[in-house]
């Protein structure tokens, strides 16, 4: 599915893996109740980056205006979020955290 980012709101992620080895990431994508959404697996490769609309990575998340999303990493990664609508009248971005 190919999400296009248009005067509507989207929420991307940045995801980079510094780590010499492979990592498994969890991206889960829950409502403001706390309910699952939907959630997706990605690999990345030592050194490997993916920047993606969540929309296109959690397919059953597109059009949700609310809730919050969770990552859970099988190594430390470096990632980014950032908000914005495609016109664009804004775009938001926040700090790159590392999680562990």
């Amino acid at each position: 599915m190919k999400v296009l980012i248009s005067e509507r709101t989207f929420t991307g992620l940045a995801l980079f893996n510094p780590d010499l080895g492979d990592v498994t990431i969890r991206v889960t994508v829950f409502t403001q109740d706390c309910i699952e959404v939907g959630s997706t697996q990605i690999h990345l490769g030592p050194g490997e980056r993916l920047s993606e609309v969540v929309a296109a990575l959690v397919p059953e998340s597109d059009g949700q205006v609310r809730g919050y999303i969770t990552l859970r990493s099988t190594h430390p990664i470096v990632a980014q979020v950032l908000f914005g609508n495609g016109t664009p009248d804004f775009l938001s971005a926040v700090p790159p955290t590392i999680f562990y």
